[in-house]
């Protein structure tokens, strides 16, 4: 399940630096561009995926950033091998599951054995391969 922190510009600076192993010369571009472009998957060391959000709060002239932690986001070619290789799944099953994640922006699959599986679709990544999460919940 995604994890989510909500902070104004420096206290997120601090969240970034110190629970993202982030620089903080990297930290203020990320803010920048989330507040200029708009949010953007970003990978931190461990392994993690985190988007930085910009978000201005009504009629108050304040704004925050969320910052949201989720599953390493992976192309589909290695979600296939994933859910083949790690889940059991068989090829059919786990391209299915993949084409109804990627139409429906997420699928529930319950792997041989084990508790059920998410995939969620996120857009196309940055070789405009298609990218996908795949986790295991409780």
């Amino acid at each position: 399940m995604d994890k989510m922190l909500v902070a104004p510009h420096d206290e997120a600076i601090v969240i970034l630096h110190d629970d993202y192993r982030v620089s903080l010369t990297r930290a203020r571009k990320m803010l920048d561009m989330a507040r200029g472009v708009g949010p953007s998957p970003v990978k931190v060391p461990g392994g993690r995926t985190i988007v930085v959000k910009y978000v201005r709060i009504p009629r108050s002239g304040k704004a925050v950033y969320s910052i949201t932690e989720s599953a390493p986001q992976v192309d589909g070619k290695l979600a296939l091998k994933r859910l083949m290789d790690e889940y059991g799944l068989s090829e059919r099953r786990a391209k299915t599951a993949l084409n109804t994640a990627w139409d429906e922006g997420h699928r529930t699959v319950r792997a041989a054995g084990r508790s059920v599986i998410l995939i969620q679709y996120h857009g196309r990544g940055a070789n405009q391969s298609y990218m996908f999460s795949i986790e295991e919940q409780a």
